[in-house]
């Protein structure tokens, strides 16, 4: 008979942990999140000849895992969505699961609108300062592109309507970025808006490509990874995450709008070599986080 590990938890254990957190559940809600995808798979062993087997997880986060996901279930309802919300808190997902939900949550995209009529949009002076070193020596094509996709941008309608609260949170996002890494500040106020939108409209076409289907499972979680240091920058720069949900990495709304393109864009960028560097975003939020818990809120032209 092998011995069960001394930490871990059954799915009683875990009820009655629930119960004490002030969330209801049964043994038929637990086995149905499982099947779902919802929870990690239990683990077993015998208790000897003829007693059967014990079944347990071995998950030290197990109740965290599953009060998010009472509370997420609570919120949206909907499995699809939930595992997807899962993923984004860096809870275990099993993989295949995320692959089927993310490949449904690309079907049901909703339409953007567009502009009736478009203006020229030129550079934002951040745009400049950070693009423009990389385009010298690339000529006059390279410079129509960045133009056209700041154009493209610009001529759609954000679909929700939290777009300045939105250009807020990168705005010092950027800010904080500029600094770590030695960039002159910028000034301009434009630069965290047409980001975002220009992200949005390059995360679309992204999300109708085989990028995460063509993505390795290792990849996808070293990306989990990257998106959960993203997501407390994001919220040390958000005055409503601070005040309402300090205690998750990626408080609900920002989750519901940013956390997909974020994802998308970290996949891309670490698989154009750029690794090195979100290492190195990692390590200065943690030492940042270490330090001191006051966020960079400062806004992009005013940081410094």
């Amino acid at each position: 008979m092998s011995r069960r590990e001394s930490f871990t938890t059954s799915e009683r254990e875990l009820i009655c942990a629930m119960a004490r957190e002030g969330r209801q559940v049964t043994l038929a809600n637990l086995s149905g999140w499982r099947k779902e995808g919802l929870l990690p798979p239990l683990a077993s062993n015998g208790r000897g000849t003829g007693k059967g087997r014990s079944y347990y997880w071995k998950n030290p986060d197990i109740l965290g895992h599953a009060c998010t996901t009472f509370d997420l279930l609570k919120r949206y309802r909907r499995a699809e969505i939930v595992l997807w919300m899962l993923w984004v808190h860096g809870h275990q997902v099993p993989i295949p699961q995320f692959r089927r939900v993310w490949a449904a949550r690309t079907r049901s995209r909703p339409l953007w609108a567009v502009h009736p009529s478009t203006q020229h949009l030129e550079i934002p002076e951040a745009g400049a300062r950070l693009f423009f070193p990389a385009l010298q020596g690339q000529g006059g094509a390279t410079y129509l592109l960045l133009q056209a996709t700041l154009a493209l941008s610009g001529t759609l309608v954000p679909d929700d309507g939290d777009a300045a609260a939105i250009t807020q949170v990168i705005g010092r996002a950027l800010a904080w970025i500029t600094r770590v890494n030695h960039l002159p500040t910028p000034n301009d106020d434009l630069a965290a808006e047409r980001l975002w939108l220009t992200v949005r409209i390059v995360s679309a076409a992204l999300e109708a490509s085989d990028l995460v289907s063509s993505t390795t499972d290792s990849e996808l979680r070293e990306a989990q990874r990257y998106l959960q240091v993203a997501g407390r920058l994001l919220q040390k720069c958000d005055d409503r995450s601070l005040s309402d949900e300090a205690g998750t990495a990626w408080p609900a709304w920002l989750a519901e709008r940013m956390a997909a393109p974020t994802f998308l864009l970290i996949l891309v960028l670490a698989r154009l070599g750029y690794g090195p560097m979100l290492d190195d975003i990692t390590e200065r939020l943690e030492k940042l986080n270490r330090r001191s818990a006051e966020p960079p809120v400062q806004p992009l032209h005013a940081a410094f």
